[in-house]
Formats: structure tokens, C-alpha cells, sequence
């Protein structure tokens, strides 16, 4: 592979940004005795980061270079965890950004050993190597942005993130799902008790993380000091929470964002403040809300501009075609496995797209595809990395009238 592809590999060039701010932090702190050990430790494992991608790029296996990216990995993860450590001397800005970039690089690294896992063994080809162009979850101005009016299905929707593999609703999941190609990312929206909009699917913060309450009954500074990852695995130790605005910095202008908002907020104040921040950011026609009757009477009212995705009547195709004609949704989203061909049929005939909720389990692709072969547009799953090598397949057999 060559030297152009590596320099475009989004966790290299991240970790050539991250080494350099090390070597800054650590100057900092140089004359403190505490930190002596930590300094010389944290710009070793800076540099294994880079050191390990160099090598696994000079690899022609795919699994020497795949062995090579999970050592990356694993020092992406000690870095990690020392930044944490160091919070007693480092400034809390600088941890929290420095942990930030980690977790790009983490889920960039995550996304494609999960690719390379699902692919077959053997030499990778300069051809093959172009993928990695497309890793970077941090948005490109140059990049065209997708338009939820103009899909190219079957798509992709990463459930919460790539789910299945990284702790749901975090920056690391979504990142992961950005490098690894899908189309959109699916989240869930509560809104915290200083106004803040939380990711999270559900309204209390027990089942994943190390907290306990509601969010409405929390303040973001108090959520966002929680560990989020650890339920998941050990290895994602110390993984926050993140907002909706996180989402939009790091994800927007790459992929559409599929926004389910569990509850409108007092005075709609969740419809408001998720059209205020897609605004901000210029990303309006690159998210669509999704919720029950309550959240699209709202959504049409404050955000009349953002496209609606109708999930009431879940439990019968043909309710919640009803009530998405009813409330102006260019979408439905069907849970199978209640939909019928005619639902499909029945909602193309009005021009509204039909996502499938697929589940939380490890989805079965064969099951997506025969879905998608009944015209359902776009496929929420948990395993991103399972689907999408499927269902690319199969739009390229169709875009060849095959």
C-alpha cells in the first residue's frame, strides 16, 4: 500500500495530530517529580500508536495488518487512560479534548478491524487500500453532504452507532459507524435538567453507565463525568455520555442522522433546541426527527423545516402509515415483523421512505436482504459491520439492473 494511502488513513493522521499535542502537554508538566514516569510513558505509547499503523500498513497480510491495527488500538486505549490519570496536573479542558480525539482514533481503529474481520483472508491490494480514504468521521468541507430527500437504497442506518461492537450512544460508536461507511446514524435524545440534549435510549442512566437517575432529574456536568463504557466491556472504561451537539460536531456533514427524541420536553423544548442546533450547524436537511404522535405534533409545529419519521402504531404497517400521512412524515419506520409488502407498496404510492427497525440482536443479513428486495429503503442494525457489506452488494447489483 502506499505512502498516499497511509497518510489518508483518518486514525493515522489523527495520531500524528495527537502525538504532536502530547509532546506539547507533557512539556508542560516536565518539571513536576510526580509526573517523571508518566511523561516518559504516555509519549512512548503516543508514538506506539502511529509506530503500530506504520507497520500493519507495510503488511501485505490482512491479518498481520489487522494484529497490527488491535496493537494500535490497545495503546490508543492506555494513552487514554493515563490522560484520565493525569487530570491532577493537566488543565480538565485538555484531558477532556485530548480523551476526545482518543476516542476518534479508538473508534476509527475499531471500525476497521471489524472490516477487515469480515473479510476474507489474504493480501491486501493497492486497490483495496482506498477504502481507508473514507475513515475519517471528522467532516470534510469539501465532502458532499447526503439530503435525506435523495437516498440511494438499501441503506444503512447504524442503530445507536455500531452498537454491537462499541458502547451504545457514545462518540466512539458513532465514529466507528462513520469510518466504517454508513449511510445514517440512529440516537435517542432526553433532555438533562439543565437543558441539555443527552444521547441516550433510555430515560434514566442506570442500564448504562455506572450512575443511577433519570436524566431530567440531572444536570449535563454531573451525566457527562460518568463512565458509559464499562457496561460494555472493561476496555471501554471511562467513555462518557455525549450530547446531541457532540454528535453534530464530529459526525455532521458525513452521514444523516436518524434523531429519536423519546419525549417533546416541556413546551417542546427537545423539537426546538434539535432544530436550533442542526441550524447552527448548517446540517437542517441532513437529520430527520423519528418519534410517537406526540413528538411529530410538536416536530411540525417548532421545527416544521426538519423532516418527520413516523414510529407510532409500530405494532401494524397500515396504523402507522395512517398516522404518517396524518402528520406530514416523508418516513416510516416499520418494526418487523409488522409490515406487509402492500405497506411498502402502500407507502412508495405517497412518496415516503420506509426504514426497518431490525432489532438488538447480531441482525442476520440474509433476513435484510430479502426485506430490501421488498423495497424497504433503509435498514436500522446493530451491526453495521455484518449488514453493510451485504446490502452493498446488493445495491450494486441493482444500480447494474441485475
Amino acid at each position: 500500500m502506499s505512502q498516499q494511502s497511509l497518510e489518508a488513513f483518518g486514525a493515522y493522521r489523527k495520531a500524528l495530530e495527537l502525538f504532536d499535542l502530547v509532546v506539547t502537554d507533557m512539556e508542560a508538566i516536565r518539571n513536576i517529580p510526580l509526573c517523571y514516569r508518566l511523561i516518559s510513558q504516555q509519549v512512548a505509547s503516543a508514538d506506539s500508536i502511529c509506530a503500530n499503523i506504520e507497520e500493519g500498513h507495510g503488511r501485505m497480510s490482512r491479518a498481520e495488518y489487522r494484529r497490527f491495527l488491535d496493537f494500535a488500538r490497545g495503546s490508543a486505549r492506555e494513552t487514554r487512560g493515563r490522560y484520565l490519570r493525569m487530570k491532577h496536573w493537566l488543565p480538565p479542558d485538555t484531558v477532556s479534548e485530548r480523551v476526545r480525539l482518543l476516542d476518534e482514533i479508538i473508534g476509527i481503529l475499531t471500525s476497521t478491524i471489524s472490516r477487515l474481520n469480515s473479510e476474507p483472508v489474504g493480501t491486501i491490494g493497492e486497490e483495496e487500500s482506498m477504502y481507508e480514504v473514507s475513515l475519517d468521521p471528522r467532516p470534510s468541507p469539501l465532502a458532499p453532504r447526503p439530503s435525506t430527500l435523495a437516498p440511494r437504497p438499501p441503506l444503512v442506518v447504524a442503530h445507536r452507532g455500531l452498537s454491537g461492537v462499541c458502547p451504545e450512544n457514545t462518540l466512539p460508536a458513532f465514529a466507528a459507524a462513520v469510518a466504517l461507511g454508513v449511510d445514517e446514524i440512529e440516537l435517542d435524545l432526553w433532555a438533562s435538567r439543565d437543558g441539555e440534549l443527552v444521547v441516550c435510549h433510555d430515560p434514566e442512566v442506570d442500564r448504562t453507565s455506572n450512575g443511577h437517575g433519570l436524566i431530567c432529574d440531572l444536570d449535563w456536568p454531573a451525566i457527562r463525568a460518568l463512565d458509559a463504557g464499562s457496561w460494555h466491556a472493561p476496555e471501554w472504561a471511562d467513555v462518557p455520555f455525549c450530547r446531541f451537539e457532540d454528535v453534530l460536531e464530529h459526525c455532521g456533514g458525513r452521514v444523516v442522522i436518524n434523531v429519536h427524541v423519546k419525549e417533546p420536553g416541556s413546551d417542546g423544548l427537545v423539537l426546538r433546541r434539535t432544530r436550533e442546533l442542526a441550524a447552527a450547524h448548517g446540517l437542517l436537511k441532513d437529520i430527520y426527527i423519528a418519534g410517537e404522535k406526540d413528538v411529530l405534533e410538536w416536530a411540525a409545529r417548532v421545527a416544521p423545516d426538519v423532516a418527520r419519521c413516523c414510529l407510532a402504531g409500530f405494532d401494524c404497517g397500515a396504523t402507522m402509515l395512517d398516522a404518517a400521512l396524518e402528520h406530514g412524515c416523508t418516513r416510516v419506520q416499520f418494526w418487523n415483523p409488522h409490515l406487509t409488502p402492500a405497506d411498502i407498496e402502500r407507502a412508495h404510492a405517497n412518496g415516503i421512505l420506509c426504514n426497518l427497525f431490525f432489532g438488538d440482536r447480531p441482525d442476520t443479513p440474509d433476513e435484510a436482504v430479502r426485506l430490501c428486495r421488498l423495497g424497504i429503503d433503509a435498514v436500522l442494525t446493530n451491526w453495521a459491520n455484518t449488514v453493510l457489506p451485504v446490502l452493498r452488494e446488493l445495491r450494486a447489483k441493482a444500480n447494474n439492473g441485475c
